[in-house]
């Protein structure tokens, strides 16, 4: 059984691979979201909604200081 895990990226030259299937990561079932930035860190950071994206540090950053970080 595959891990199954979502990871919500911009399109980039380094990840693309991930996104067109050319790179498939062993005994992970992976559904990569190609949204915008914006959209990414605000979903990540009010819902969670992934189970990994790529974040602005400086969101990250600041949400180290509010009550559920």
């Amino acid at each position: 059984m595959k891990l199954r895990l979502t990871f919500a990226c911009w399109d980039y030259d380094r990840t693309r691979a991930l996104a067109d299937g050319t790179v498939r990561p062993e005994g992970i079932d992976l559904t990569y979201l190609n949204l915008p930035v914006e959209e990414t860190f605000f979903r990540m950071m009010r819902g969670q909604e992934f189970d990994a994206s790529e974040m602005s540090l400086s969101s990250y950053t600041a949400s180290l200081h509010s009550p559920n970080p």
